[in-house]
């Protein structure tokens, strides 16, 4: 499924005229906003589709809610459009929303469109008063789920809305082009094509687990692997918070973190499993501070219910921010960067013995800890590149090959983990990850 979505605005505008009288003194008042109407529409891919008698199962493709922000010189406006007030229409594979039309000001304008904001976000972004206010509103990853909607968020459009004309916002790639909506007439303001809505979140996935013996002297040494048996999978140092939207297009909303009291600290990450019991193996060297849990960010892998392609949203997290006291016994490729752990069954035969089963060695509930996108090769692209880490609108879909029998401590291993990571860029902007872990 393709992760842009498009967006195409209309705008409205009805002028208005102010007289004055020759023979009176004027005296000096503020200019006369001139109103005008702003209505918008979304073209993307196909969502949700319901039979009769049925309810529709949720995608990462659903559009639900709109929040409009729009920020003119001394005015702003922001509302927002669900249910019976959005007029859908689909075919093949493409699905149309119009909203509008809404009262605005005529004159130079910004403009930006989150879709899918919860209601608390919704009332903050109402009270937002600036666009960089509105930019940074927070948002929360408990609050991200396919029943919702997925957060998406446009880039800041910079425009100047022309009363009496119907301002169109999408619906060209060449500025001042007639464009008829809703059998009015109007001209194209933006110019720059269909208008891009972006996912807020990251999906990370376990494509695969599997066993190999490479031709390394170093493994083969020491054992051949045998059998993986996968029972658990679940994130850690995912960031449970973001800014809404960016300035540009698919630009970064990363909220830092700063150990302050007013800012984010280790409680604003969040973790899919706890391990504070006796002993205490909740932190090591790839993972730092007490972080909120989140059942979401577990899955069990069962014969019915299996783990593999079980997508886990997450927020960016680029900076994996840690206190400073803790930096000193951190792995900074690892913590406090977002990680799947990867929890199974590990046998292996000794080296020198004879390959039968009487001599296979099982280590139970082994534990395997990869840093997502620490290290990536992007098609097209030569070498590695190192610190992409979590981002926005990217699908994590990673492959693992387990050639060790990994650690007993979720965060610290005890053995060496060797991880190399093959990042494929597909043109839906899907990243595939290949891991070989120890």
């Amino acid at each position: 499924m393709r992760f842009k979505r498009y967006i195409l605005l209309s705008l409205v505008l009805c002028g208005l005229v102010a007289c004055s009288d020759d023979n009176t003194i004027e005296i000096p008042e503020a200019p006369v906003l001139e109103k005008a109407q702003l209505a918008l529409a979304i073209k993307s891919e196909k969502g949700a589709m319901t039979k009769a008698g049925e309810e529709a199962t949720p995608t990462d493709a659903d559009v639900n809610t709109l929040t409009v922000g729009v920020f003119g010189t001394g005015w702003s406006m922001v509302y927002t459009v669900s249910g019976e007030d959005i007029t859908t229409s689909t075919s093949t594979d493409v699905t149309t929303q119009e909203i509008g039309p809404k009262e605005v000001y005529a004159g130079a304008a910004e403009v930006v469109v989150v879709a899918n904001a919860s209601a608390n976000v919704q009332a903050a972004l109402a009270n937002a008063g600036t666009k960089d206010a509105f930019l940074a509103t927070v948002i929360k990853l408990e609050e991200e789920t396919l029943k919702k909607g997925l957060t998406m968020s446009s880039e800041v459009l910079t425009v100047t809305l022309v009363a009496n004309t119907t301002n169109c916002i999408g619906y060209s790639t060449k500025q001042g082009d007639d464009i008829t909506v809703g059998g009015q007439a109007g001209k194209e303001i933006y110019g720059a094509g269909p208008v891009r809505l972006v996912r807020d979140v990251a999906s990370i996935a376990l494509a695969s687990a599997e066993i190999d013996n490479l031709n390394n002297a170093n493994y083969i040494a020491n054992y051949i692997s045998k059998d993986f048996v996968l029972k658990e999978v679940f994130i850690a140092s995912a960031k449970g918070v973001s800014c809404v939207a960016s300035a540009s297009n698919w630009g970064g909303i990363e909220k830092t973190f700063d150990f302050t009291n007013t800012g984010f600290g280790y409680s604003n990450y969040m973790v899919g499993k706890e391990f504070s019991g006796s002993p205490n193996i909740d932190e090591g060297s790839y993972k730092k501070g007490t972080q909120t849990k989140r059942d979401e960010l577990a899955k069990a892998h069962t014969k019915d219910n299996t783990a593999l392609n079980h997508e886990f949203y997450v927020y960016e997290n680029k900076l994996g921010e840690i206190a400073e006291a803790d930096k000193a016994s951190a792995n900074r490729d690892y913590a406090n960067h977002t990680l799947l752990i990867v929890k199974g069954d590990y046998t292996y035969l000794p080296n020198g013995l004879a390959d039968t089963e009487t001599n296979y060695v099982k280590k139970e509930n082994c534990y395997y800890a990869i840093p997502v996108g620490a290290e990536v090769t992007i098609d097209g692209k030569t070498g590695t590149q190192k610190g992409f880490y979590v981002q926005r609108n990217y699908k994590y879909a990673i492959s693992l090959t387990i050639i060790g029998p990994g650690s007993e401590i979720p965060y610290d291993p005890m053995i060496s983990t060797n991880v190399s990571a093959s990042v494929k860029v597909e043109p839906w902007n899907v990243k595939t990850i290949h891991e070989e872990v120890e």
